[in-house]
C-alpha cells in the first residue's frame, strides 16, 4: 500500500522505525523508470509530492506473531478495481502533478489475476486499462505472503494488493520483525456481499525547520484471502515556499472470490426460491380460476311422485 519517503528525515521517532528508500531509487513509470519516489524536496524548495501507486511504508516494531502466513487465493482469482480516484493540488511555483495522479485519473480499471500459487508464493498479473484509448499496460508481480519479499507482497514495494489469507486484528501483514499489523477485523460489504475484512489503517506526521508533513494510510484486506479490497492515501506537505496535497484511493467492484447475495444468501438460490414461489402462486390462481369459471352441476332429477287415491 501507500509508498511514503521523507527525504532529509535522518532519524525515527522513538519506538517508530520508518524506512526511506534512496533518493536515486527509481520506480518503473508508464514510460521506463522515470519516477523518483522520494522527490518531496530538494534543498530548500518544496517540490511536488511524488509517490509510487498505493504503497505502504510506515513500519513498527512488533513481537513475533504466531499467525500462519499461506496465500488465501489460488489460480485463477480475479479482483477489479475500477472506482479509483485521484486528487493533487499545489501552491509550489513549478510544481507539477505526478504521473501516478494522473494515470489514475485517467483509468478505467486495475485488474489483478492471480497465475499460480506454490507454497508461500503467489504470482500474479496486474492489468490498468485506460480511459483515453491508450493501450493496455500489463505487468507481472511476483511475492510471497510470509516473508513479504517481492513487488506483489512487500510492505515497501510501490504497490500492495494482497497479504496472507485468514489473519486477523493484531497480526502482522508479513512474518518478518518490521511489519505493520492489522488495527482491527470488522465486517464491511464489498460487491454484493458481507464479508470480514482486517484494517490497517496508518497515520504519520512530521514537523521542523519550517516543514511540516502528515500522512494516513488506510486499507482494508478480505480476512479469507488476503486480496485488498479498499484502500486510501491522504498526503500533506508544507514548506517555505507552499504546500501540496495529494491524495488517492481504489475500490475493488468485481471479482471471481465470491458471488454477490441477496438477502444473506447467493442470487442463484434467491432467484430459485422466488421462482418456485411464483410457480406455486401461479398454480393455485389457476385452479381458483378454474373453479371460478366451471357450471354448477344440475340438481338430479326427481321422479313426480302420485299422489295417494282416494278411499271410496
Amino acid at each position: 500500500m501507500l509508498l511514503v519517503c521523507q527525504p532529509g528525515l535522518t532519524e525515527s521517532p522513538p519506538g517508530l522505525t520508518v524506512t526511506v528508500r534512496s533518493p536515486t531509487e527509481r520506480i518503473r513509470s508508464r514510460d521506463g523508470f522515470d519516477e523518483d519516489p522520494c522527490q518531496l524536496l530538494r534543498s530548500d524548495a518544496l517540490h511536488p509530492v511524488s509517490l509510487a501507486v498505493l504503497g505502504l511504508l510506515v513500519l513498527t516494531v512488533l513481537p513475533a506473531s504466531a499467525a500462519t502466513y499461506t496465500p488465501g487465493v489460488r489460480a485463477g482469482d480475479n479482483v477489479k478495481y475500477s472506482n479509483l480516484n485521484a486528487s493533487w493540488s499545489s501552491t509550489v511555483s513549478g510544481a507539477q502533478k505526478p504521473q501516478f495522479i494522473t494515470d489514475i485519473q485517467n483509468t478505467n480499471f486495475l485488474l489483478l489475476n492471480i497465475q499460480s500459487v506454490t507454497g508461500a508464493n503467489v504470482t500474479a498479473k496486474i492489468t490498468w486499462d485506460f480511459k483515453n484509448g491508450t493501450a493496455e499496460r500489463s505487468q507481472t508481480l511476483v511475492g510471497n505472503v510470509q516473508d513479504g519479499v517481492g513487488n506483489l507482497t512487500s510492505s515497501s514495494s510501490s504497490i500492495l494488493l494482497l497479504v496472507a489469507g485468514r489473519l486477523a486484528a493484531g497480526d502482522k501483514i508479513q512474518d518478518i520483525t518490521n511489519a505493520p499489523t492489522f488495527n482491527s477485523t470488522t465486517t464491511r460489504s464489498y460487491i454484493g456481499a458481507s464479508r470480514e475484512v482486517n484494517l490497517l489503517n496508518v497515520t504519520q506526521s512530521s514537523s521542523g525547520g519550517g516543514f511540516s508533513f502528515s500522512f494516513h494510510g488506510l486499507a482494508y484486506f478480505n480476512k479469507l484471502t488476503g486480496a485488498v479490497l479498499e484502500e486510501s492515501i491522504n498526503i500533506s506537505s508544507t514548506g517555505s515556499t507552499g504546500s501540496t496535497t495529494t491524495s488517492a484511493s481504489l475500490t475493488a467492484t468485481e471479482t471471481s472470490l465470491w458471488s454477490a447475495t441477496l438477502f444473506g444468501i447467493s442470487p442463484v438460490v434467491f432467484y430459485g426460491i422466488m421462482g418456485a414461489v411464483v410457480a406455486v402462486i401461479v398454480i393455485i390462481a389457476a385452479v381458483l380460476l378454474m373453479k371460478r369459471r366451471k357450471p354448477a352441476a344440475a340438481p338430479p332429477m326427481v321422479p313426480p311422485t302420485t299422489p295417494p287415491a282416494a278411499n271410496p
